[in-house]
């Protein structure tokens, strides 16, 4: 076995903004994309203030230093775009708004590596200045697209460590710099491979690497064994290959600009990724019979990634399916077929038409959240429309919050959400419509009938 020893000619280390709450990042960021929504456009310093204040309020955060409160506020806004800041006034951009609307984490962090780069605004002006200096240009979530995608097909087999992707990739000039042909960059790996290498783990070598790796399994595009060989999700091969032929750049960070001229042009910078981001298409499903046919045969019917229905039609068909198996669960097949989906042209403020056990209506608003993990989030957003429907039917109006995530899916039912808050047992927040928040016990956790 040989060691690893890094060419000097093109060793050259990237790195990024890691944030100190990564073990919990998709419930810190669906937590703090609704405190940044709900305050609109305000002056800077006030806007701080307030997202110092959430972070403090946050789980376990009320005893954490303003040191670490700032970090956290620092490290949202530089990483994840999710805050602009033009003259002295800030507001969240378009991609918090979309995030506290539909909490589709799986969505987010689709969009954060298709605009992740090197050199980006997410780093300091005097990182960016040496990056400039190298000519480094690379887009790594692209580059792993290209390495799954674009070299032929993919195979059980065929995964990259984290190390090899650190000392192989991030950190070799001749991918960051000269783009070399991936089919070189693969054939040194896997020589690599065959001479058993011993790559450097030590410290924070190859942590930077992983992050990146982990946010793509954030986005349901790869997936790691317990050998730490990350790979192709099956289902995710269609947004691999549009990504891997994808071509966005941000190009202004170019050779004699000054460091000043570089802090400027941090508004483009999340304007693009804002802009960028919007493109990226939804998550999106396919039908019970398709998706069998496209699954690798160790999983299970999951959430496809670039076909037609989204991951609110998903939902809204999971609980279509479980209100006529509850009437037909309770002797009364004989009204399931009045269970209905109303088409979302229509606007009229539920997804569902569907029947009590006694024929009465009972009207379904579906909200449906998509993360690796649990979320702990107890919030979502209502309309104007939807909040005004809800306050008509009163306590014939129930939201479904369905929560998929990898290992399953799970229904909560909130019964009469414009009651609950007159009798303060919910709060609301008025932003385009109502943020709710509430806790556990204003929810009922029903399994989801098949």
């Amino acid at each position: 076995m040989s060691k690893h020893t890094p060419n000097s000619k093109f060793n050259f280390r990237l790195h990024h903004v890691r944030p100190r709450f990564k073990s919990n990042v998709e419930n810190v960021l669906g937590y703090m994309s609704f405190a940044i929504a709900e305050q609109g456009a305000r002056d800077t310093e006030s806007f701080n203030d307030s997202m110092r204040k959430a972070i403090k309020e946050f789980e376990d955060n009320s005893l954490k230093t303003d040191k670490t409160v700032e970090n956290w506020r620092t490290e949202i806004v530089a990483l994840f775009a999710l805050v602009q800041e033009r003259d002295g006034i800030s507001h969240g951009t378009l991609i918090a708004t979309e995030l506290a609307n539909s909490l589709d984490l799986q969505l987010f962090f689709k969009r954060f590596i298709s605009t992740f780069q090197y050199p980006g605004g997410h780093l300091k002006p005097q990182e960016i200045q040496k990056l400039v200096g190298e000519a480094v240009c690379f887009h790594p979530g692209r580059w792993i697209a290209r390495y799954f995608c674009a070299e032929g097909p993919c195979t059980e087999s065929h995964y990259i460590s984290a190390e090899e992707f650190c000392h192989c990739v991030l950190n070799d000039l001749r991918v960051t710099r000269d783009h070399e042909q991936i089919s070189k960059t693969k054939a040194r790996i896997l020589q690599n491979r065959i001479s058993k290498v011993k790559y450097d783990l030590g410290g924070d070598v190859i942590r930077y690497a992983k992050d990146i790796l982990d946010y793509m399994i954030l986005a349901g595009l790869l997936k790691v064994d317990l050998l730490g060989r990350y790979k192709m999700v099956f289902k995710a091969k269609d947004f691999l290959e549009a990504l891997a032929q994808s071509k966005h750049f941000f190009d202004q960070y170019i050779s004699g600009l000054n460091l000043k001229a570089i802090h400027a042009l941090k508004v483009d910078w999340i304007d693009y990724v804002n802009n960028t981001a919007m493109t990226i298409e939804s998550i999106s499903f396919t039908d019970s019979q398709n998706s069998q046919q496209a699954l690798e045969p160790s999983e299970e019917p999951r959430p496809m990634i670039g076909n037609t229905k989204s991951i609110g039609d998903y939902g809204e068909g999971l609980a279509l399916v479980h209100e006529k198996a509850y009437l037909d669960n309770n002797e009364r097949s004989d009204i399931s077929h009045l269970v209905k989906l109303i088409p979302s042209h229509l606007a009229i403020g539920y997804d569902i038409n569907s029947r009590e056990v006694d024929d009465s209506s009972r009207y379904i608003e579906v909200k449906t959240t998509l993360s690796k993990s649990p979320l702990v989030l107890n919030r979502f957003h209502m309309t104007t429309n939807e909040w005004v429907v809800a306050e008509a039917h009163g306590t014939r109006y129930f939201i479904y919050r369905i929560q998929v995530t990898d290992e399953s899916t799970k229904l909560f039912i909130m019964n009469d959400p414009v009651g609950l808050y007159k009798s303060s047992a919910i709060k609301m927040v008025p932003r385009d419509g109502a943020d709710i928040s509430y806790a556990d016990n204003v929810v009922e956790e029903v399994e989801l009938l098949k």
